[in-house]
C-alpha cells in the first residue's frame, strides 16, 4: 500500500475519500491514541468491522501499538507472523 504526501490533505479537505487503510496508517503515523484515531475513523465514513481480519489488527496496533513506528509495527506483526504486516509501510 502507497501513502502519498498529497493524500492526507487530500482526505483532511474532502477533495476524494481515503481508505480505511490509509487513515489507520494516518493516524499511526502521527503516533495519535485510541480514541483520537478512532474519532478520525468514524469522521471519514469508515468503521473497523470485526468480521474484517486486517480490521481487527489495526484495531489491535491503534490501541495498544501506537507509540511505535509504522516500521516497528510491521516487525512486530512480521515477527508474530500476522498477514497484515505488509500494510504498514509508507512509499516516497
Amino acid at each position: 500500500m502507497d501513502i502519498h504526501f498529497a493524500m492526507p490533505f487530500q482526505i483532511i479537505t474532502t477533495y476524494s475519500k481515503g481508505t480505511v487503510d490509509n487513515v489507520v496508517l494516518m493516524c499511526l503515523a502521527v503516533n495519535l491514541p485510541w480514541d483520537m484515531s478512532i474519532y478520525l475513523i468514524e469522521r471519514s465514513g469508515h468503521n473497523l468491522q470485526l468480521n474484517n481480519e486486517d480490521h481487527i489488527w489495526y484495531r489491535f496496533a491503534l490501541k495498544y501499538l501506537y507509540f511505535m513506528t509504522l516500521d516497528e509495527i510491521r516487525a512486530y506483526f512480521y515477527d508474530k507472523g500476522i498477514p497484515t504486516y505488509n500494510k504498514f509501510s509508507i512509499s516516497d
